[in-house]
């Protein structure tokens, strides 16, 4: 087709375009000779048209043609440019990478320092707190060695009585202890004091009439002789001994701990007796069918009534108790004063 048409276009008048010998074309061409000028005509403006559609067809694939050697789908060219591209993607990940890396360095050497940073602060604080602490002890043992040492109340007897009087089987079990003890080796201890009465009471249990009666005669001497042996310890004691005896007897009974008695020196006046318990006295003396008792008979609640008894009393009626009162007080007061001052006078001349 194409060289056809080139045959065509080498036949075209290069001014004017139309065929240049178009009257042998005309003889040779099979038509009858009244139709050939018209159809000589039709021929040279279609061979024209043909050359200029084959003019612009050669202009499109000269065009496409240049484009497809430069687009790298083929030849050497393109080999060159696809390997200048890799090489250009290569060093762009080379470079994202050599960030990343330098950026990971960056964070890297920002945390040691922040973990320096902290770790001084940390150390700051611990020899900041150790010198406060320090300074804290020391005030401690200024004001230690500053303050006045407060003694605190004695609980425990600073005096030793005599042991009070034993019963049969309390002599018993001092006596097989002391045997037990006699009878240790060197170096042995003595068994608790559970275990020893473990094995004393059978041995007391199994003792004959007459040994148990041997016993309860001991008793009986220890409980005759104590009265003289306690007077004669009392003779003894001095009055601050006693006041302090006293004061710890005080606080063991505000503790439970114990029930004994304040100390009384032979001689020593009693303390005044007050309004309430002369009330007190004379209400239990009319007996718990009284009216203020009214049959109770536990002594809590009978101490109860008669301090709501007594409180509900008038001052008129209370007068007799309180004037009683007022005049043991002052008996009190006087013997008092006679009692130290014989006290006193003892312990100036312990001789006399």
């Amino acid at each position: 087709m194409l060289r056809s048409t080139a045959s065509i276009v080498r036949a075209v008048h290069p001014a004017t375009g139309r065929a240049s010998s178009l009257v042998p074309l005309a003889r040779a061409l099979p038509f009858p000779s009244s139709a050939a000028p018209r159809t000589l005509a039709r021929l040279g403006t279609a061979t024209s048209t043909a050359a200029l559609r084959f003019a612009s067809s050669s202009s499109t694939e000269s065009t496409n043609l240049r484009a497809s050697a430069g687009s790298g789908r083929g030849g050497r060219a393109d080999k060159d440019q696809a390997n200048a591209a890799k090489l250009e993607r290569e060093r762009l990940r080379k470079e994202r990478a050599k960030d990343r890396a330098q950026k990971a360095k960056d964070k890297a050497l920002r945390d040691k320092e922040r973990a320096k940073d902290k770790r001084d602060k940390e150390r700051a604080k611990a020899a900041a707190d150790k010198l406060k602490e320090k300074e804290r002890k020391l005030k401690l043992k200024e004001k230690k060695a500053s303050a006045v040492k407060v003694k605190k109340p004695r609980t425990t007897s600073a005096l030793h009585p005599p042991k009070a009087p034993q019963n049969a089987w309390g002599i018993f079990l001092t006596d097989f202890i002391a045997d037990k003890k006699r009878s240790l080796a060197d170096g042995e201890k003595l068994a608790s004091v559970s275990l020893l009465v473990k094995d004393a009471t059978p041995l007391y249990q199994a003792l004959s009439s007459e040994d148990k009666a041997a016993l309860h005669e001991r008793s009986e001497e220890q409980r005759r002789a104590y009265p003289d042996i306690l007077a004669a310890w009392k003779a003894t004691l001095t009055p601050d001994m006693i006041k302090e005896e006293n004061a710890v007897r005080t606080r063991r009974r505000k503790l439970g701990l114990s029930r004994k008695a304040n100390l009384r020196v032979e001689g020593q006046p009693k303390k005044a007796v007050t309004a309430f318990l002369r009330f007190a006295t004379d209400v239990r003396a009319r007996g718990v069918d009284s009216d203020v008792l009214q049959g109770e008979t536990s002594i809590l609640e009978q101490s109860k009534l008669i301090a709501q008894a007594w409180r509900a009393l008038t001052d008129n009626e209370k007068k007799t108790y309180v004037d009683a009162y007022t005049a043991d007080k002052e008996r009190y007061l006087r013997e008092k004063a006679a009692f130290d001052a014989e006290q006193a006078k003892k312990v100036d001349s312990p001789s006399a």
